[in-house]
């Protein structure tokens, strides 16, 4: 038996809502994608300096990735399994990058690897300006995708029932095979 669902006033006003953010998102990679002149985006992709950059950012990107989750991941298992004091705090200045523009982002990075800061000094001490330096975009990557990383980590973390990690560990599991099994256990998607 079909019921007529009659649309209220206020689900209308979230389905429009909705569909004006999904424009937003969409509308500008449409744009891009029609105002893209193929022939001349082969020619380009085709341009030595082109691959390289392409190379670099993938590079820098993968490598990035791999230690931003061997820094990120013990952080979000802290904040998701212990209190402490100041947990808030940490919380809040995880998620600044997401909150800042992207350009006081990049001066702020700019402003940490740069040859008058500390970091830039000692690096510049050894030889190596970290402007326009792999690393230095990698640090630039790192400060505007940590906080998301860890964030899911946490959220991922808090979906593990406590009590499945304390039945393991008075089964004798130490924390590090706790810890493992919780790993394969999410990547098999149970």
């Amino acid at each position: 038996m079909h019921t007529v669902r009659r649309f209220s006033l206020s689900y209308m006003l979230f389905l429009l809502f909705a569909g004006i953010a999904l424009l937003f998102i969409v509308a500008p990679l449409t744009g891009l994608f029609f105002s893209t002149n193929f022939p001349d985006l082969f020619a380009t992709s085709s341009d030595i300096q082109v691959r390289r950059a392409i190379w670099m950012s993938l590079s820098v990107s993968a490598v990035t990735t791999l230690l931003s989750v061997l820094i990120a991941v013990p952080l979000a298992y802290l904040i998701a399994r212990h209190d402490f004091w100041g947990k808030d705090l940490v919380q809040g200045i995880i998620d600044l990058p997401i909150v800042i523009p992207h350009s006081a982002a990049g001066i702020a990075v700019l402003g940490l690897i740069s040859r008058d800061s500390l970091l830039g000094g000692w690096a510049q001490a050894i030889g190596l300006n970290l402007v326009d330096n792999p690393i230095g975009i990698g640090l630039a990557m790192a400060f505007v995708s940590i906080p998301f990383l860890i964030n899911a980590a946490r959220d991922g973390f808090e979906a593990v029932p406590l009590r499945l990690e304390q039945a393991a560990r008075c089964l004798g599991a130490s924390s590090t095979k706790v810890f493992g099994q919780w790993r394969s256990h999410w990547q098999s998607g149970r």
